[in-house]
């Protein structure tokens, strides 16, 4: 038996401004536009 724990699913933002991809905890601002972070909306698969 295996003591280690599953890891946690990463997610996927995509800003709406530039279509800029970022995975993982959701950026302040878009480092490509500079949009804020009220821009990205989560995308289910990574890339789309």
């Amino acid at each position: 038996m295996s003591d280690k724990e599953p890891e946690a699913e990463k997610i996927h933002w995509a800003c709406t401004n530039c279509g800029y991809h970022w995975e993982g905890e959701i950026p302040e601002k878009c480092p490509d536009c500079g949009a804020d972070k009220e821009a990205f909306e989560v995308v289910p698969i990574p890339g789309f």
